[in-house]
């Protein structure tokens, strides 16, 4: 039984997965930079149709697993949707944080100097480039940079493909 309730949830979840991606693959060469509504509607609409899949295909089993298998749906849906934040937005909400309670806003040169906590630019990829070596994914011997470690190879490479899959263009 539980077996089978997983098995209904992971269908449902690649399907949605599938549809997104496919709509994604579909929609690149006529894509706007008002496109993204379109994307988030799809997800407004596939994700409550996915819950109700899910709800109704397990008519079999108690309500309150039913909930469970609900729920593990649900948050498959916000992995799916934060892999591809953090895929394509990481640099974005960085600066989103900078900017909180600069009602004025700011210029791009003081924004340049504070990013990432006063750090700016220069800091905040020198302290990106530290913790890659600390995690043994970068050789950083002074101001040479690189080659990537063999696990380096691996993250860059899984990276790569991940964005791909995701059909994700840009970084940042």
């Amino acid at each position: 039984m539980i077996l089978s309730t997983f098995s209904v949830v992971a269908v449902s979840l690649a399907g949605l997965v599938l549809l997104h991606v496919g709509y994604l693959a579909c929609t690149r060469p006529i894509r706007t930079s008002a496109s993204w509504r379109a994307s988030a509607a799809l997800l407004a609409v596939s994700i409550p149709a996915g819950s109700w899949l899910v709800w109704a295909s397990l008519e079999w089993i108690p309500a309150s697993l039913r909930v469970g298998a609900v729920c593990l749906f649900l948050a498959g849906c916000l992995v799916y949707l934060e892999l591809r934040s953090v895929l394509s937005r990481g640099y974005s909400l960085r600066i989103m944080l900078d900017l909180t309670g600069r009602d004025m806003g700011e210029t791009l040169e003081r924004l340049r100097f504070d990013y990432g906590n006063g750090v700016g630019v220069r800091g905040l990829l020198v302290r990106r480039l530290k913790t890659l070596a600390r995690l043994r994914l970068v050789h950083l011997d002074g101001h040479q940079i690189g080659p990537l470690t063999p696990l380096g190879r691996v993250v860059a490479v899984t990276g790569s493909a991940l964005r791909q899959a995701l059909r994700m263009e840009g970084v940042g």
